[in-house]
């Protein structure tokens, strides 16, 4: 348990430096309003009452001032339909308490995600603020507070940089044995079942929206990209998400479900042991679709996969959802995997074991 060395509070939010208590950086009340009501209000209740003293002295979210942010590079690192993700830092003006000389401020890297038309902010951007601030600490990248690009006059979430960018990067550049690739789907299966206990699905779930970040040294693994997640009594119309990814009873209409987030799953299983995406050769169309639902369409289990996981991931990939493993079952199966992984001890193809590389190294030792 990581404490904070000014307050003696348990600290929740990774990534701020430990050098600074949070609480005490906070600038005076009233805090500086955004322009926009409902914002404002989600603010002011993340932040710790001076009646009761939080239990965490760093869960909360702040308005910050779009002048303490610096982007490192003015294109994005990645860009959606919804959003584009920059890359900067983040000096806050006020640290420990106390004022200090802009040379000294200890500078914070963040990734930058600003909402695409979100200048009149709707519902959905909203509830994307809520359900990240919600999982803060136990599956959700740390999310520091809001602010607006005055450029495109669009609101940005400021939060955490993580290290290894998304999953996708991280497979692309790494080495990673069939027990690592297990551990990372099991990390990513634990998080879900987070969102899935509260009956919040996330509907679009694939290896863009997995970040890899390190932690002293070990791996983490967040999940990201809440502005689909609903929860069961608040269903949404219309497709939604990556086509490989999308469940077929979602292609056919069907409102999304727990188990259409499971579908998702077993295509990162399968992008685990591939190094590149699903059906990257076609296009993702109408004719795709048809032969997801009618054929059975599916990624082509790689060679050299062993039986165990190809199991598990063709469970996943049930064309029925009632058929497809609950995540308990499937967190227990990945979990044994990782405790005896006799079943995974089979020879690779040659070409999974020599993916682009930039010289980072695994060293998996997951959180969770």
């Amino acid at each position: 348990m990581d404490f904070c060395c000014h307050c003696n509070c348990k600290r929740k939010v990774i990534g701020y430096p430990r050098t600074i208590c949070r609480s005490n950086s906070l600038p005076n009340r009233p805090f500086p309003s955004c322009g926009n009501e409902d914002i404002d209000a989600f603010i002011e209740n993340t932040m710790p009452k001076e009646e009761s003293k939080t239990e965490y002295c760093d869960y909360f979210l702040e308005w910050i001032p779009y002048s303490h942010i610096k982007l490192i590079k003015n294109d994005p690192i990645a860009e959606g339909n919804y959003s584009r993700v920059f890359i900067g830092e983040w000096k806050p003006l006020e640290q420990g308490g106390e004022v200090v000389d802009d040379k000294e401020l200890i500078n914070i890297d963040i990734a930058l995600k600003v909402l695409k038309e979100s200048e009149n902010l709707g519902s959905e951007f909203l509830n994307e603020f809520k359900i990240h601030y919600k999982f803060l600490g136990v599956c959700a990248i740390p999310f520091y507070g809001l602010t607006i690009h005055p450029a495109m006059n669009e609101y940005a979430m400021i939060m955490k940089r993580a290290i290894h960018g998304d999953l996708r990067k991280f497979i692309d550049n790494s080495k990673l044995s069939w027990s690592e690739r297990v551990k990372i789907i099991s990390s990513i299966a634990k998080s879900l079942n987070e969102l899935h206990n509260l009956d919040i699905i996330h509907r679009d779930l694939h290896c863009g929206n997995i970040l890899v970040d390190e932690v002293d040294n070990d791996t983490k693994i967040f999940i990201s990209d809440f502005g689909f997640s609903r929860t069961i009594e608040f269903p949404s119309e219309g497709i939604i998400g990556v086509l490989p990814y999308v469940a077929p009873e979602v292609l056919c209409g069907q409102p999304y479900m727990k188990e259409s987030d499971i579908y998702s799953l077993g295509t990162i299983m399968w992008e685990l042991t591939s190094s590149e995406r699903p059906f990257s050769g076609r296009a993702h169309d109408l004719d795709l679709a048809v032969e997801i639902v009618f054929k059975k369409l599916r990624p082509k289990v790689v060679e050299g996969t062993p039986e165990v996981y190809k199991n598990i991931m063709e469970r996943c990939w049930n064309a029925e959802p009632s058929e497809r493993p609950d995540l308990l079952f499937l967190i227990n199966e990945y979990e044994e995997l990782i405790k005896n992984p006799s079943p995974l001890q089979k020879p690779l193809r040659k070409a999974f074991w020599n993916p682009p590389s930039n010289g980072i190294k695994s060293k998996i030792m997951f959180i969770t």
